[in-house]
């Protein structure tokens, strides 16, 4: 007489999801499907945990605790697709279709983010910030401009040193993985640039 199985006794997950108890039957188009399996065998996912890692991601870009972030990556995707379309070049790979693009996000937030109406008061949390720091360094450090550069900085230093791995990538900041991910797909902009951020005389 055939043993029934234990309760939990079937094989384990493999992959960062785990506690899979429930089923979601949905049909999808054949190449749909095809598209997912290439993507779970770049990253050495099943086909079950790519599946759930998208459907993660949806869920986490629009009911996110902060909704206007998701938002924004949407609108940048939508903008820099359009801006790719136009010239019919790659915006990381061209340097007049990064130029377009770059001044295309700037016109994104300039449309969507208050515009300053006479002086911005500082936030109190930079001006914490600010008073810890030598008071020849204060006033500069109380600008946005230099907490934008500050904190792009940090992200383009995280990206260019990621290390490699064939771990899960997520964009969901801070993860070193993600930041691999970023580098793989677009590669180092420290290596594409250096010899116009460097000139030759500077390099010895």
């Amino acid at each position: 007489m055939p043993q029934a199985r234990a309760s939990g006794g079937g094989r384990k997950p493999r992959g960062e999801f785990r506690g899979n108890t429930k089923i979601l039957t949905v049909r999808v188009r054949p190449e749909l499907r095809t598209e997912l399996e290439r993507l779970a065998k770049r990253h050495h996912r099943s086909l079950s945990q790519e599946i759930q890692r998208g459907l993660d991601d949806h869920v986490v870009r629009y009911i996110h605790p902060r909704p206007h972030i998701g938002a924004l990556m949407h609108a940048i995707a939508l903008l820099v697709g359009e801006v790719e379309r136009a010239t019919g070049e790659n915006w990381h790979e061209n340097a007049f279709t990064g130029e377009a693009v770059r001044h295309a996000i700037e016109r994104l937030i300039f449309h969507f983010a208050p515009t300053p109406d006479g002086k911005m008061p500082v936030p109190p949390r930079v001006e914490e910030a600010a008073m810890r720091m030598p008071p020849p360094m204060r006033d500069r450090a109380r600008t946005a401009a230099n907490v934008g550069t500050a904190q792009a900085g940090m992200i383009i230093t995280l990206v260019e040193n990621a290390p490699a791995s064939d771990k899960p990538a997520r964009l969901a900041f801070p993860d070193e993985w993600g930041f691999w991910q970023i580098l793989r797909d677009l590669g180092s902009g420290w290596k594409r640039n250096r010899a116009i951020w460097l000139p030759k005389e500077r390099r010895k």
